[in-house]
């Protein structure tokens, strides 16, 4: 395993924190499930055979490459401000192809299998390989991919300044039936960036593995849940496999959840964003003060309470309750 710090370039009006990459050779990995998967119960959707058919998720992002585990979860592809000049598919950085790994990787005999590998994804390469970019092409990027059927958008970027721009674009944006998802940020008690302090978007925390609030966090009264987001296991730049950290990672996390929990037939009732932000907050594991805090929101996302709400099943039992916490005691003692 190697080490990598990647350090986002201090130029453009929207950009990525500071990161650092721990990278596995494909060839080294057969599949893994990451810890994710027993932290929050994955596979509880996926069992039950919801998995994100016919969902289309808009990644906002550094791009993505022709990876071995994402083979054909990439229905369109197009480049914002920040050309590559090369005309397929192109991640530099590694954080966009990271990203789609968690939500896209396919279920196979390699690699990982990401958190809603039935959905197809429109990649919007809206930050350049330094990692910047411009909060107007954020805005361009979501328009076109809401033209071109996107049913959720992630963006795991961030700015320090409000912006009218891309506010009125959120708006528009949920307007018209799509969920919004954006990372909190990796500024810890500093505050949260922008887009994830606007009221409207479903704004992601991180946790690690004890299920405490990550160090990095962003901390504020916009955080509506959190996900685990330390060293995750996603797709690399290079073919291969690399743990990262952040809330940047948290955020795909929950999008490949939500994309399951929309994909259920029976889901009348939580499709819009209003709905689906009720949803994860009603059902979330609450953590830290009692309710609402700054730190993880209205707490842990929990799929398989969501997924029973969505059907009707009551799952509000005393052993539901406290599922949570027992993996995270369980863990501590076998580490």
């Amino acid at each position: 395993m190697a080490t990598h710090k990647i350090k986002s370039e201090r130029k453009g009006s929207v950009r990525l924190p500071d990161f650092t990459a721990k990278t596995i050779e494909a060839s080294a990995l057969s599949q893994m499930t990451p810890w994710l998967y027993n932290s929050i119960n994955v596979d509880a959707l996926h069992n039950a055979g919801y998995t994100g058919e016919g969902q289309v998720i808009a990644v906002l992002d550094t791009g993505t490459i022709e990876h071995p585990d994402l083979v054909d979860t990439v229905i369109g592809y197009k480049e914002f401000g920040t050309p590559s000049g090369q005309s397929a598919m192109k991640d530099r950085n590694g954080h966009g192809v990271w990203c789609h790994g968690i939500m896209a990787a396919q279920n196979n005999t390699h690699g990982i299998k990401g958190t809603t590998h039935s959905s197809k994804f429109l990649i919007q390469k809206v930050l350049s390989d330094g990692g910047y970019g411009s909060l107007r092409e954020v805005v361009k990027a979501g328009d076109d991919a809401a033209a071109n059927g996107a049913t959720i958008i992630t963006a795991s970027l961030g700015a320090m300044k409000y912006s009218k721009l891309v506010a009125a674009a959120i708006k528009r944006w949920t307007d018209a039936g799509i969920v919004f998802i954006c990372a909190a940020g990796n500024e810890g008690r500093n505050g949260l960036s922008y887009p994830g302090r606007d009221p409207r978007s479903i704004t992601i925390g991180a946790i690690d593995q004890t299920h405490k609030i990550a160090g990095f966090s962003s901390v504020g009264k916009e955080v509506d849940v959190v996900a685990p987001g330390v060293e995750l296991l996603s797709c690399w730049k290079d073919g291969g496999y690399a743990k990262l950290s952040g809330t940047s990672m948290a955020t795909p996390v929950v999008a490949g959840i939500v994309a399951c929990i929309k994909s259920i037939p029976e889901n009348k009732d939580f499709q819009t964003q209003k709905q689906i932000e009720r949803l994860l907050s009603n059902t979330a594991d609450d953590y830290g003060t009692t309710g609402h805090d700054h730190y993880y929101g209205h707490g842990l996302i929990n799929p398989e309470r969501a997924m029973n709400t969505v059907l009707g099943v009551n799952t509000f039992t005393k052993e539901n309750a406290l599922a949570s916490l027992s993996y995270a005691v369980n863990y501590v003692q076998t580490t």
